[in-house]
């Protein structure tokens, strides 16, 4: 299912207002629509628990290890999975793995204060915007020097024109949540609030099924930083 801006602006609005007139782009109450539509893509994407299959990266960015335990998340990422079966992996030229890493929760990676080597395999962390590995790579590592390869899920596109296609999976989703936030302090119009975000809940739990169900997998490759966030992705 596909939808344009334009479309889920005159959808919205509809569900909103009862009103099929169309509204002008540029317009108040179309920035506004618009506005939201960007908050609550931005809210989908990073819905807990879920890892949305349309949102795996297919472009690559590729780069190397370098002396530190600690990089930059690529701010193309929206998070990076931690779907069992998905590894951190670091990759030599001529595409030799020489390690891959399990993405654990920031507190399996310490111990009193400690880095530690995982008894089951090497370890790495979200903490923040930064990947955290479990021990510091230096000269005379075997990964320095290799490529960072990080199953993750893109930070979808903001919404502008009029033309642009909508990301989440059930655009529907989108029009029923926005058009609740809408009504949501219109006293006119509040008493929709609850049916919206009752149409709004059925479409995301259709769409968490949906997604669960799909079972591809793909690696973005991930070109390393010194964890400060200056990096040019």
């Amino acid at each position: 299912m596909s939808m344009t801006v334009t479309e889920a602006v005159a959808r919205t609005y509809l569900l909103a207002t009862g009103k099929t007139s169309a509204l002008a782009e540029g317009s108040t109450k179309y920035e506004k629509i618009l506005s939201l539509f960007n908050l609550f893509t931005e809210s989908w994407a990073g819905e807990a628990g879920v890892d949305w299959k349309s949102l795996r990266l297919t472009a690559n960015v590729t780069g190397t290890v370098t002396a530190t335990d600690t990089f930059a998340i690529p701010t193309t990422l929206a998070k990076v999975s931690q779907t069992r079966g998905d590894f951190v992996r670091i990759v030599h030229a001529g595409g030799t793995v020489e390690s891959d890493y399990t993405v654990v929760p920031i507190e399996r990676l310490y111990d009193d204060g400690s880095k530690l080597q995982g008894a089951g395999g090497f370890r790495v962390a979200v903490s923040g915007a930064n990947l955290v590995f479990d021990t510091a790579f230096t000269a005379t590592s075997p990964q320095f020097g290799g490529t960072i390869q990080v199953p993750g899920y893109k930070v979808p596109a903001e919404l502008d024109a009029g033309a642009d296609v909508i990301e989440v999976d059930d655009p529907n989703w989108l029009c029923f949540i926005t058009a609740a936030e809408y009504v949501r302090n219109d006293i006119t119009r509040v008493q929709q609030y609850g049916n919206l975000v009752a149409q709004a809940n059925n479409a995301m739990e259709g769409m968490v099924q949906d997604n669960n169900s799909q079972t591809e997998q793909v690696t973005a490759i991930w070109s390393p930083g010194n964890g400060t966030g200056g990096e040019t992705w």
